[in-house]
């Protein structure tokens, strides 16, 4: 309703559709994500810090960073066995590819 809402104020003051992003920063939202990729529950709260910490970094890394952090992990150096490896949440591809989709800018 919110998000209708604001779409019609930007419509009464003259930006069209699709001339504006309405972006939703709910944690709900993203808790409903990863109980939905099999990562709720009490035994799965050091993986949803994780991914967490990875969507945090965003900015700094980008998706594909962000990506490997959701996986398997990242050496900082950019390469493998350059720098330190951060050790990843461990998410396949389709859990990460619905996380980053929930995160998207």
């Amino acid at each position: 309703e919110m998000a209708s809402m604001m779409a019609d104020v930007m419509e009464a003051l003259g930006i069209k559709r699709r001339g504006y992003v309405i972006r939703v920063n709910y944690r709900k939202v993203l808790d409903g994500v990863l109980e939905a990729i099999g990562l709720g529950g009490e035994e799965n709260a050091g993986r949803r810090l994780t991914v967490l910490r990875a969507i945090d970094k965003l900015d700094k890394l980008g998706a594909e960073g962000v990506r490997l952090l959701l996986g398997p992990g990242r050496w900082d150096g950019g390469k493998e066995g350059e720098g330190d490896f951060a050790k990843g949440a461990g998410l396949n591809d389709t859990q990460a590819q619905a996380v980053l989709l929930a995160t998207a800018r």
